[in-house]
């Protein structure tokens, strides 16, 4: 006798048990076959889980595009104060660095009267270049700048004891490159950046021509003499 068709989802058991020597057979359940899903549909929820796995690894209050927002304005920051920098020393007469025989002199002297005697000529462009400096290191690292670290990228980024006019050109093509990167991490705010410095400078060069003579004619005759040794005074 043939038996009934089965209800839909099931299949007969033909292991030999107790129920089918009975003549019973019995029935259970098909295993569940997941039907071929579209390949789109899983290349998606690939990449679904790859951006969410993205977004957990981003720090904490940071999220989606946010991050690259974040990033973006911090480099700008450093962008803005390197940039000014180098503008402002390329618009000073350039101070001519040291010899290396005076230097060695320098360096035997201490710091408070090395720091005291230095021209404000070149106390200034010192200055400016310390502030490229730690606009450039504090991007890479983020951290406190040791003193070596930075008497280091000195001599990479500005004129040095000993160098020729074509270590100063070489030298200030390296202040462009890193500029340069620097405004690549900026994304579009470099453009907005350019304009504030550009302005700022004219500002700047404005208070000048109108303030700078007077303030020098006030200002009191700088001393004559004081320390010199193998060629340092007042430098």
């Amino acid at each position: 006798m043939p038996l009934p068709p089965l209800p839909p989802g099931f299949q007969i058991d033909g292991a030999p048990t107790a129920a089918a020597s009975l003549g019973r057979p019995i029935l259970r359940k098909a295993p569940d076959v997941p039907a071929p899903r579209d390949p789109l549909a899983v290349r998606k929820d690939q990449l679904d889980i790859k951006m969410k796995e993205r977004e957990l690894a981003k720090p904490e209050g940071v999220k989606g595009g946010d991050a690259e927002k974040v990033a973006q304005e911090q480099a700008a920051g450093f962008y803005r104060r390197a940039l000014y920098a180098d503008a402002l020393y390329n618009a000073k007469p350039q101070v001519q660095p040291r010899s290396a025989l005076t230097q060695i002199g320098v360096n035997m002297l201490p710091e408070p009267l090395v720091q005291e005697k230095r021209s404000p000529q070149r106390r200034e462009a010192e200055n400016i270049a310390d502030e490229f400096i730690r606009a450039k290191l504090r991007r890479e690292s983020g951290a406190v700048i040791a003193p070596e670290e930075m008497a280091k990228e000195y001599d990479v980024y500005f004129p040095s004891p000993g160098d020729k006019p074509e270590d100063f050109a070489r030298k200030a093509e390296f202040r462009k490159q890193a500029i340069a990167a620097l405004r690549t991490q900026s994304g579009p705010l470099y453009r907005k950046i350019n304009v504030d410095v550009a302005n700022d400078l004219r500002r700047r060069a404005a208070q000048l021509r109108q303030g700078d003579a007077k303030a020098r004619s006030k200002a009191p005759a700088a001393k004559q003499g004081g320390v010199k040794f193998l060629g340092f005074e007042g430098e």
